[in-house]
């Protein structure tokens, strides 16, 4: 059995979450071995030796088929499985995350864009029509000078900040809320996935279904994916609002759209700018102030390149970039 299915035959077994997942794939990595030599492990032994509940290890046993099916048709849509702590992994998600990075993660597209200078866009499905305005500039002119875009694939900012980018030949990355599987890009976005401009991820089984508590842990993996969060307008609860936590508690640069007058889904900024988020100052009509986020980006640490990443190189952020954003098209 490859190591792959193995993964998948444990990431598939009911009553075993990813926290455990993560603490036993630690474990073997200690004890010098691998996915596949755990799944060959009696039911018994794994239930002496790593402590799981016996109906939970029979069911691992049992579940070989149906792993070795899925890890088929990933085969065939070309989705590849990353493991925390072996080649390939993105090297910044471990570094922000630590200990909460997800044990296993689904991929397809580009794995080099993993490697740039990046920024997460977030803000809520029913944006403000300004708000949106902005992140399509914001979006399309970083795109444009190299930045890779992440984002959740939901409707409104996120979807705006996506096509935004890819429309300025710009790239993107999407970080899904369900399983890979379920994977089909929104109108006005999928017309715009080319070969290499995007990579699409999701830390869930690649059959899982949508839902909030997803959403909410799949904010983590967004802002550990890139050099700088940036909220457009999150309401006082929520999922926008819970990402902007989630950056400050990982310390990572926080930027926040300062309205001069908030629209009402923008209620949450204010808050999110007092506990400790960076201003992204704008007046109506016009082109927020981007220096901030440019400048972090020109001192950010470069990502060393995965021996996974395949041949599309990424390309430097360009220096200087805020000198040009007003001509920006």
């Amino acid at each position: 059995m490859s190591d792959r299915t193995a993964i998948l035959q444990l990431m598939q077994t009911r009553g075993l979450g990813p926290r455990t997942l993560a603490q036993m794939l630690a474990r073997l990595a200690q004890e010098g071995r691998s996915a596949a030599d755990l799944i060959a492990t009696p039911a018994d032994e794994l239930t002496r030796r790593y402590g799981l509940k016996p109906d939970v290890a029979r069911a691992l046993v049992g579940g070989q088929r149906q792993a070795e099916q899925l890890s088929e048709e990933l085969e065939r849509r070309g989705i590849r499985v990353l493991v925390r702590g072996i080649a390939g992994y993105p090297a910044r998600l471990t570094r922000v995350l630590g200990g909460d990075t997800p044990p296993v993660l689904f991929m397809a597209g580009n794995p080099a864009l993993l490697e740039r200078k990046s920024v997460s866009f977030s803000g809520a499905r029913d944006a403000s029509e300004e708000g949106l305005r902005l992140t399509q500039r914001l979006a399309h002119f970083l795109g444009q000078h190299g930045v890779n875009i992440v984002s959740g694939h939901a409707h409104g900012v996120d979807l705006t900040a996506h096509c935004a980018a890819l429309a300025a030949g710009g790239t993107t990355a999407l970080v899904l809320a369900e399983g890979l599987l379920r994977f089909h890009g929104k109108p006005g976005l999928a017309e715009l996935l080319g070969e290499d401009n995007y990579v699409v991820l999701s830390e869930f089984t690649p059959r899982q279904s949508w839902s909030v508590g997803n959403a909410m842990q799949r904010n983590r993996t967004i802002c550990g994916l890139a050099d700088a969060v940036l909220v457009v307008e999150a309401g006082l609860t929520g999922g926008t609002f819970a990402a902007g936590q989630a950056a400050l508690e990982l310390r990572q640069p926080l930027f926040v759209v300062s309205y001069p007058i908030p629209p009402p889904s923008a209620k949450g900024n204010a808050v999110l700018l007092q506990q400790g988020g960076r201003p992204l100052s704008c007046r109506p009509g016009s082109d927020p102030d981007v220096t901030p986020i440019v400048r972090l980006l020109e001192q950010a640490e470069d990502i060393p390149p995965s021996s996974a990443a395949g041949k599309a190189r990424a390309e430097p952020v360009q220096r200087d970039l805020f000198d040009e954003f007003g001509e920006a098209e």
